[in-house]
């Protein structure tokens, strides 16, 4: 590819970045964005400005693992909004 054509890719593609996820705190987003926006970048030299990212956040329970609905039985290991108050400092 040549230089012109990249310079003009550069400018033009906005790739997009989607997280399907249990609801996270907005740090916890702020920190995900910059490490997926930052490596996105890297990869592709489209820069960071140009990376859009979305978020769907679930509620336990709109979320199912191995059969049985979060609410019901919510993830230990997990870090999310639903139990911000327990780790978030």
């Amino acid at each position: 590819m040549n230089c012109e054509l990249c310079i003009i890719l550069k400018t033009i593609i906005m790739p997009a970045i989607v997280v399907h996820s249990i609801e996270m705190t907005d740090k916890q987003k702020a920190i995900v964005a910059e490490k997926f926006i930052s490596t996105m970048s890297e990869v592709t030299g489209v820069p960071k400005d140009r990376i859009y990212m979305f978020f769907n956040g679930y509620d336990l329970n709109d979320v199912v693992i191995g059969g049985k609905l979060c609410s019901e039985n919510p993830p230990k290991f997990a870090k999310a909004k639903f139990n911000a108050d327990e780790w978030e400092k």
